[in-house]
């Protein structure tokens, strides 16, 4: 193993500069472009949910309204009686 590291990890570096790292704090102009893509994603999953909650509404007072024998669209269709 020792052969392989002095053949493969060479001695010498090849950094060049200091090898310290200077950092500074994230400002809120820096990152308001997550916190936009954030705002984005809760008004999108709200309008999906109204959206889904309407047809769920929607749908459920129509198949009310069938199942209890009135239709929302009344054919006008003519009734035939035995007597004719």
């Amino acid at each position: 193993m020792d052969k392989w590291i002095k053949q493969y990890w060479p001695e010498e570096s090849n950094c060049e500069g200091s090898l310290t790292v200077s950092a500074h704090t994230l400002t809120l102009e820096e990152t308001s472009g997550a916190f936009i893509v954030l705002l984005c994603g809760i008004f999108l999953a709200g309008f999906v949910l109204l959206l889904e909650n309407s047809r769920k509404t929607i749908s459920l007072y129509f198949w009310r309204v069938v199942a209890m024998g009135r239709s929302v669209h009344r054919p006008s269709a003519k009734v035939h009686s035995k007597n004719q």
